[in-house]
């Protein structure tokens, strides 16, 4: 349990990570950030703060649902996945945060931001994964030698 814990705990941290790094990007490169400039220093940590609890939502919501379905596999892990991130982005986001309009043309450009995020997350997700891999196939290697000799 505590090791489901800890694997949560880090993708919210880098989905937070990630999140604010890739939102402002796009205001930087889109000329919002000019009007960020000028907000006080408690507005800006209030956005943070925002974002923190839309991705710590995300990170509980993996978990409950982990520990409900146990681990699921190939597509319906991502319909899941994707399910968890869309509504919590516009429900949370959209809705409590009002950070953008459900009907105006944001919402395609958050749908841009959150597969982008969502390919960074699965694409960092997949190279651990992969290490691991390599790590436990040296350890048997190893093991193996050990009986050999």
């Amino acid at each position: 349990m505590i090791e489901k814990i800890k694997k949560y705990f880090i993708l919210d941290c880098v989905v937070f990570t990630l999140m604010t790094i890739v939102i402002q990007t796009f205001y930087k490169v889109s000329g919002i950030i000019e009007y960020f400039s000028s907000m006080s220093f408690v507005d800006c940590y209030n956005i943070i703060l925002q974002y923190f609890a839309v991705s710590t939502t995300m990170a509980f919501l993996f978990f409950v649902s982990d520990l409900i379905l146990g681990d699921i596999d190939g597509i319906k892990s991502h319909i899941l996945s994707l399910a968890i991130v869309v509504g919590t982005v516009f429900s949370e986001g959209g809705l409590l945060f009002k950070w953008f309009d459900l009907k105006s043309v944001y919402t395609l450009l958050v749908l841009l931001i959150i597969a982008i995020i969502y390919c960074i997350v699965w694409f960092l997700g997949y190279a651990k994964d992969v290490d691991d891999f390599k790590q436990i196939n040296k350890k048997i290697a190893e093991n193996q030698e050990v009986e050999n000799e």
